[in-house]
């Protein structure tokens, strides 16, 4: 049945005021009655063509959309997609869902839309709504991913796509917009010595948080139960017009922390990343590059400043430790930075973590990461699905 004069007055009113449509409404309803007195019973073709076919029976017949009906989106199809992209169920399980979610939303449209987007973001994934269900997830391409590859270890991929994703949120906490710092090491450690006694990870961190660069550890659901899961010591990553600084090594000594914190500084120092994300598979022991090369000597001038270590021979247990003690006092450095420079020059690990564990018995670096991030952190920027995500990840203190 189809409309026989350019004006219906059953065509609703396109006013957006409430008032006008009122009228409008009034209007139809009089002039309908006014057709019943001059046009009795035949008013209503006035207004529509074919009153008397069989309109009736068609309509009913047909669905009231004619699109087709959107297929359901079914939780085991987003595991399988996501399986497909070398993502494991169990981490999907463990991050890839909001709070508010859960299991009768499935039947949700709008609900179950927002979880897709909530997954992309936390992935690094696309979506695409249009397409049918076995390809609607893509990997969005990190620009600039550069990744610092060791011998005999595979790409960090999935753990860095996770914590890029991180990255952007914990951009968004900084209290005040970066502040370039100088290529020269010694003058950051001279800054840093004007607020502390000595070099230290408290030194390094406050450093970092004033320049407008946050830090944080990461730590994904203890990684080494989850099949393919490599994780990375550092990495720097350019969001939101500043470098972020993400730990990954989950190492309580405060002195190892230190020496990845102070790498990751120098290869922001050095100019080593405009944009993008450089991933550190592995600080120490894997192959170097003039950049890694760069980074490690601006690492020892910023913990040792002028100072150079020479070990000769591997000493006892006894002697290292009242080494590390005298030469923290003189150069002013953690003592436990001492322990891992005679490590790595000699090779005696052993003996040196026993030292180190003697040095720093209650340390706890992955904590104090996270306390001066808490400390320095500001929300106003970050929506509540993020807020959330952080707390899960126990980035953000409850």
């Amino acid at each position: 049945m189809t409309t026989t004069i350019a004006k219906n007055i059953f065509e609703p009113s396109t006013s957006s005021d409430p008032v006008q449509k009122a009228m409008d409404a009034l209007f139809a309803v009089q002039q309908f009655q006014q057709d019943w007195k001059d046009y009795g019973t035949d008013r209503v073709h006035r207004y529509f063509d074919n009153v008397d076919g069989n309109w009736i029976e068609e309509f009913n017949a047909k669905p009231l959309n004619d699109e087709p009906e959107t297929p359901v989106i079914t939780l085991v199809n987003i595991y399988k997609q996501l399986k497909n992209l070398g993502i494991p169920r169990s981490l999907v399980k463990g991050i890839g869902f909001p709070e508010w979610w859960y299991k009768d939303l499935e039947q949700d449209c709008q609900a179950v839309c927002k979880l897709l987007e909530f997954i992309g973001k936390r992935f690094l994934l696309n979506i695409d709504f249009d397409t049918d269900q076995e390809s609607m997830f893509a990997h969005q391409e990190i620009a600039g991913l550069r990744f610092k590859l060791q011998k005999n270890r595979a790409n960090t991929t999935l753990f860095t796509r996770v914590a890029t994703s991180v990255a952007d949120d914990i951009a968004l906490l900084a209290p005040s917009a970066y502040r370039s710092i100088p290529d020269n090491a010694l003058l950051i450690r001279k800054w840093i010595l004007q607020k502390s006694s000595r070099v230290d990870l408290d030194g390094l961190l406050t450093f970092c948080w004033v320049h407008g660069i946050p830090v944080s550890n990461f730590n994904i659901l203890k990684p080494k139960r989850i099949v393919g899961m490599l994780k990375f010591d550092g990495m720097v990553a350019m969001r939101q017009n500043r470098p972020v600084i993400i730990i990954g090594s989950l190492r309580k000594s405060e002195a190892w922390q230190s020496f990845i914190l102070a790498h990751e500084l120098g290869h922001i120092a050095n100019g080593h990343l405009k944009s993008g994300v450089l991933v550190d598979d592995k600080i120490n022991g894997g192959e170097i590059d003039s950049e890694e090369i760069e980074a490690d000597n601006f690492a020892t001038q910023l913990l040792f400043g002028e100072a150079i270590l020479c070990w000769d021979r591997k000493l006892t247990f006894k002697k290292l430790y009242a080494e590390a003690m005298r030469l923290s006092r003189i150069y002013r450095v953690n003592s436990g930075f001492v322990v891992l420079n005679y490590a790595w020059h000699t090779k005696d690990w052993v003996n040196a973590m026993a030292v180190l564990k003697k040095l720093e018995p209650e340390s706890d670096a992955p904590a104090k990461t996270y306390d001066y991030l808490n400390q320095y952190r500001q929300l106003q920027n970050l929506d509540t699905d993020s807020r959330n995500y952080l707390h899960r990840m126990n980035v953000l203190a409850a």
